[in-house]
């Protein structure tokens, strides 16, 4: 069955919420204990990623309450996962520390994780599609998928690191870019079989195309340099080059003494050369044991282990697993 946007809100209309959507659509099963959807529940199917719509009388069941919320009385607030706010009807305020700007639907907002900020509709049965990522699922996925010189690479890259927090970036929207924003909520709402990987695949197409339309405004807080930052091109070459890549081979690399390239790192992203290399090895030792059979002692090597026992204490120490069982438990997970 193809999920069906109106339908569902015929049916949040009479408070039926997110949580019972699947057993209503696919199972023709009466809800019990209806509840209406809460602002704050959020990853309930998923903890890398989530989709939800903005509509106000879900929030608010006294209309009148809905008729006083005006962007001068929005309450801001901020949160740690990144947010991709789409219009699907309506107009919507995104109402910042500095300034508000009215969304329609010829645009998509992606906001910082750590932004303060308050989506108001101008009107009150105005509809806006929300999909929230997961720090860890932009950086262990997305930040390995795209292109190091596109827009969101870099937007993405700089919230994570620290390096330089632009507030949000606004996209203009096309029809293929809508026509996979609403793919991605039916793929979310109807769960069929690997739906979790095949929304990975359709974000990446959706920001492929965003940054193939991207063009720069004027509006405070969207500009991001085009030009790749220093501290960026070095992230990513160490993101490239985990396996292999020491403190000195890497200030070589950008003409830097070694000791400056740790002084600089270590203050950009509160974090050590050695803690960035650490967590890639870690990720993609970890990725290799769920997604692949090669042998323990093979992604021991590939990761850039040099000792044979490495990747044993390691798993160890962060999971108390050794590779093989962290492999069969977590394999098991992700067999849909």
């Amino acid at each position: 069955m193809e999920f069906n946007i109106e339908k569902y809100f015929d049916m949040v209309r009479g408070k039926i919420s997110p949580q019972k959507f699947k057993q209503i659509f696919f199972e023709n099963k009466s809800p019990k204990n209806i509840q209406t959807l809460k602002k704050d529940h959020l990853f309930h199917i998923n903890k890398d990623f989530n989709v939800s719509f903005h509509y106000e009388p879900l929030v608010y069941p006294n209309v009148e309450e809905i008729k006083k919320l005006k962007p001068e009385n929005a309450t801001l607030h901020n949160h740690d996962f990144f947010e991709m706010a789409y219009v699907y009807s309506g107009n919507f305020y995104n109402v910042f520390k500095e300034d508000t700007i009215l969304q329609t639907k010829e645009q998509l907002i992606l906001l910082n994780p750590y932004v303060y900020h308050s989506l108001v509709p101008q009107n009150i049965y105005d509809v806006a599609i929300n999909i929230t990522l997961s720090q860890t699922v932009v950086e262990n996925t997305f930040l390995q998928l795209l292109n190091s010189k596109s827009i969101l690479f870099r937007f993405f890259l700089d919230s994570i690191y620290g390096t330089h927090k632009s507030n949000y970036l606004i996209f203009s929207i096309t029809p293929d870019i809508s026509d996979i924003i609403k793919q991605i909520v039916s793929e979310f709402f109807e769960q069929k079989q690997f739906f979790e990987q095949v929304i990975i695949a359709k974000l990446t197409d959706l920001f492929a195309q965003l940054a193939r339309n991207y063009k720069e405004t004027a509006i405070p807080g969207t500009i991001i340099s085009s030009q790749p930052t220093q501290i960026s091109d070095i992230l990513n070459y160490i993101r490239v080059y985990y396996a292999t890549a020491t403190l000195e081979s890497t200030a070589k690399q950008f003409n830097y003494s070694p000791k400056y390239l740790s002084s600089m790192i270590k203050q950009q992203t509160n974090k050590t050369f050695s803690d960035i290399i650490y967590q890639y090895k870690l990720q993609n030792a970890c990725n290799y044991l769920i997604n692949s059979n090669l042998p323990i002692e093979k992604i021991n090597n590939i990761v850039g282990y040099s000792s044979t026992n490495s990747l044993f204490r390691i798993l160890k120490r962060e999971f108390n697993l050794s590779p093989s069982e962290y492999r069969k438990q977590y394999r098991n997970k992700n067999l849909l």
